[in-house]
């Protein structure tokens, strides 16, 4: 099928020279099957020779090109390709200038089609002012559209907020909530934060609040 010039083929047989999942690995082949799958106009594989030039995964790093890629997919509608090419204008380097306006387009485009990732990032450059004026308001509502989807550096920074009251009214409990769910996905920072911040809490409150905490988490989790 992939030599018959089906994209879908193409890009399936370039994901399996990538992972060496049903052939050798062969970062090369599968570049080349990707870039016949691009060539139809597949997001999928435009993304995935971006991604392959901008990490060097098995060819020679390139992110002028991964630009170049990324963008092609971007353009399309594809919100990992817009995430991706955002996150090189942000990061501003090997050969990418860093331009805060554009990676906040298109984060904006990516998180429009509720990308976390794109979220998380968007709150934190509304909160530091980066490419816009700051707006905690704004950083918070980014934050939490981010947690809501359990991404666990969004719901540390939405427990941040919370707890400081800013951009939104001071609320212990629910940063409580946002902290809990982060360390429970992994987030160091959160379970060290909930040590530290509720130390002094009496047992019995602190069993309950880890009670609803969970039932929080859990509903977050399924989502």
């Amino acid at each position: 099928m992939a030599e018959r010039g089906y994209a879908d083929a193409q890009l399936i047989l370039g994901v399996g020279y990538e992972r060496g999942s049903f052939v050798n690995k062969d970062p090369i082949n599968a570049l080349k099957w990707y870039k016949k799958a691009a060539a139809q106009g597949n997001t999928n594989a435009q993304r995935k020779i971006g991604a392959m030039y901008h990490q060097g995964n098995g060819i020679e790093k390139n992110l002028p090109k991964a630009e170049h890629w990324y963008k092609l997919a971007a353009q399309k509608g594809d919100s990992e390709a817009q995430f991706f090419l955002g996150a090189l204008y942000y990061s501003g380097k090997d050969g990418i200038k860093k331009d805060f306006s554009k990676a906040l387009l298109w984060f904006r485009e990516s998180a429009s089609q509720n990308e976390a990732q794109a979220q998380s990032i968007l709150g934190k450059m509304y909160y530091n002012g980066e490419g816009v004026k700051a707006d905690p308001k704004a950083a918070f509502s980014w934050y939490k559209k981010a947690a809501s989807q359990n991404l666990a550096n969004a719901q540390l920074w939405a427990g941040i907020l919370l707890y400081k009251g800013i951009g939104v009214a001071k609320n212990p409990f629910h940063a409580y909530q946002w902290w809990y769910a982060a360390a429970k996905n992994g987030n160091k920072k959160a379970a060290s934060t909930i040590a530290r911040v509720y130390k002094d809490l009496p047992a019995s409150q602190l069993s309950k609040l880890n009670k609803l905490s969970e039932e929080w988490y859990q509903k977050i989790a399924k989502k």
